[in-house]
Order: structure tokens, then C-alpha cells, then sequence
């Protein structure tokens, strides 16, 4: 049986990785066309092409996830079937019910690979491929004065910084907070209303300093005059958090967002619907296969591997149909952000019911 196992295991990774391929590079011919307009007009060179579209592939292996394991198991059962080997797995006395089971394991490996993926390395590098296009490729001028809800994270020193204003051409700054962690634990607040910027230093006036050990409050601290050192310029922050691309920000960024937007007196119901969706979606990687395990087997006709990907697609566009309309509500406040999860409770009973139906 352990080598029966592993020789499907090989089987599946050996039709994994060309499908997987195949579909990230279909993504990034769409990603070269669309941007091939401002390619040929910046008169960009091969290497920054190359560099831009190689930052995404972190994000398009994750987006590609799950069609790719729902194709890969598909064609893996069919040509189990078709080659009858399948029915000499049986004919062994083999219940393929129980001894498809790894395969679902291994949708929940994907599904933590997945997560872990687009939280530490496709959010970090598609924001800097965002910003690589932006100075490198269309060298954008910043033409705004006045600069609104700004928001930095500096991964160096575990640091998130908010301003709620900010004029370029005066370098004044209103509403300035910023949170210090250590070891996953904050070290302090500090807020102060108003503050200049000179050269790499914001001096800032009227200064409250909180301080805590572990997340517990120990003590604050009044400083009428305080000087912040900056790792990068404020014209380089992110701003405006209401039209925000929530692709470049990693969870535990979200959750700094929401804290500051909730400081704002905003509603946070889009970012925390984004936080939900993470998970939804890295879980999805689960779903599939055990939707695609009991459909690769429901026909031994001389299409069957057509049959089998027509009623998988029509269930995953379904799917994606409701997840979409949820999400759509769900950002607007219309539903409280967990009724996200419908979908994949949903869609998860169904593949249960199913997968329970395999002979």
C-alpha cells in the first residue's frame, strides 16, 4: 500500500508542476499585454521587464493554487481510470474512499503552504513590484499636496507608522501615531497632533508616550518636543487607505489598519472582510480536491476526463459566484465580514457528501 501511495504522490507532483507552470505563465502574458503599452512608451529595458514580472509570481502561484490541484487530481483519477488502473486498486480490495484520503491531506498541506505563502512573501513582493512600476518604469511625479491617511511598516524594526495628514509642500503633519513591537509583543505607543519634517527627521510637539511590557500598560510619558528618525521619505508611505490594494498587505498589516481606521471613526468592515478572505481562499485549496476526488471517478465513458472537468468548473464558478457576492456584502457592512465563510461551509458539506458516496 506505502508504495502503491507513492507512486500516486510522484504521480501527482509530476502533473502539478507543468500545470502549475502553464497557468502562472498564462498569467504573466496577461500581466506583459496589459502593461505592454507603458513597456513600449518608458521605452523599458528586458531586465526591468523580467524584474517586474518575476515579483508577481509568488501571488500568481497562490491565485493559480487551486485550479491547479483541481486540475492536477482531476487528471491524475481519470488516467487512473482510464488506464484501468484503478479498477486493479479495487480489485485488490482497496477501499479507494479511504486510500484517496492523502490526497485530501494534501490539500490541507497546500492550503497552509498557501496562506503562509501570500502572507510572507506574495504581499511583501507584489507591493514591491507595485511601487518598482511606479518609479522605475513609468517614473511617476507626485503631484499631490496635501497627502491623507498614510501607513508604513518597517519590517526592520517592527514598526507601524500612521499620519493622518500630511502637506508636502509645508511638511507639516497632523495626527502622527506610531506602534513599536518587540517579539511579537508592543513596546509603545506614541501620538502626537501635529509635527515637521526636516531632512530624514520629524520633530513632533506635544508628544504622549505609552509605554508596555508584554501588551500590558505600564506607564506614559508627556514630551513637548520629540525627534523621529524616518528609514524612508513620508511620500513614499502608502496613503489613502479607502482605495487601498489590499493584494500588498500582509494580515498583520490589515489588522494595523483596522486599528487605525477604527481610530478614524471609519468603518473597518473592508479590511476585515480581506482579513477573512485570506483564510477562505487558502482553505479552498482543500475543497477542490475533495470535490475532484469522487467527480474524477463518476464515468468510465470515452470523455470521461471532459465529464469530470465540465462539472468541476461549473462548480467552482458557482462557487465563485456566491464567494464574490458575499465578499461584495460583506465589504459594504450589508453582512457581518464572517459570512465570508458561507461558501466554503457550504461547498464543504457538499464535497463531505460526495467524497462520502466514492465505491
Amino acid at each position: 500500500m506505502k508504495v502503491l501511495r507513492k507512486y500516486i504522490i510522484l504521480e501527482f507532483f509530476r502533473i502539478f508542476i507543468p500545470v502549475s507552470l502553464f497557468l502562472i505563465l498564462i498569467f504573466a502574458l496577461s500581466e506583459f499585454f496589459w502593461r505592454l503599452p507603458d513597456f513600449i512608451t518608458h521605452k523599458t529595458s528586458y531586465f526591468y521587464i523580467s524584474y517586474y514580472l518575476f515579483l508577481h509570481i509568488p501571488l500568481w502561484f497562490v491565485q493559480t493554487l487551486p485550479i491547479t490541484l483541481m486540475l492536477t487530481t482531476l487528471l491524475l483519477i481519470t488516467h487512473l481510470q482510464y488506464t484501468q488502473e484503478l479498477i486493479s486498486i479495487k480489485t485488490l480490495g482497496v477501499n479507494t474512499r479511504n486510500f484517496f484520503m492523502f490526497l485530501a491531506i494534501i490539500g490541507i498541506i497546500f492550503s497552509i503552504i498557501s496562506f503562509y505563502t501570500y502572507e510572507n512573501l506574495a504581499t511583501r513582493l507584489f507591493s514591491k513590484a507595485q511601487i518598482f512600476f511606479d518609479t522605475k518604469i513609468k517614473k511617476i511625479p507626485k503631484i499631490e499636496h496635501v497627502l491623507k491617511n498614510l501607513f508604513y511598516h518597517d519590517s526592520s524594526n517592527n514598526v507601524y507608522i500612521y499620519i493622518g495628514e500630511y502637506d508636502v509642500k509645508n511638511k507639516t503633519i497632523k495626527n502622527w501615531l506610531v506602534e513599536k513591537f518587540k517579539d511579537n509583543f508592543l513596546e509603545y505607543f506614541m501620538f502626537s497632533p501635529y509635527g515637521i519634517k526636516k531632512n530624514g527627521i520629524v520633530e513632533l510637539r506635544n508628544c504622549i508616550i505609552y509605554k508596555y511590557f508584554k501588551n500590558k500598560y505600564i506607564s506614559q510619558t508627556k514630551i513637548s518636543s520629540y525627534k523621529y528618525f524616518l528609514s524612508i521619505n513620508i511620500e513614499d508611505f502608502q496613503h489613502d487607505y479607502h482605495n487601498m490594494q489590499l493584494d500588498q498587505k500582509s494580515i498583520k498589516e490589515l489588522k494595523k489598519i483596522i486599528e487605525f481606521v477604527k481610530y478614524k471613526g471609519d468603518s473597518p468592515a473592508r479590511f476585515l472582510t480581506e482579513v477573512q478572505f485570506r483564510y477562505v481562499i487558502s482553505f479552498l485549496n482543500f475543497i477542490v480536491i475533495l470535490f475532484a476526488i469522487p467527480l474524477g471517478q463518476i464515468s468510465k465513458a470515452k470523455y470521461s476526463n471532459l465529464i469530470s472537468f465540465l462539472y468541476t468548473m461549473i462548480i467552482l464558478v458557482i462557487y465563485w459566484v456566491i464567494l464574490s457576492i458575499l465578499k461584495s456584502l460583506c465589504e459594504i457592512g450589508v453582512l457581518h465580514y464572517i459570512f465570508v465563510w458561507s461558501a466554503n461551509f457550504l461547498f464543504l458539506l457538499i464535497g463531505i457528501f460526495l467524497y462520502i458516496k466514492i465505491r
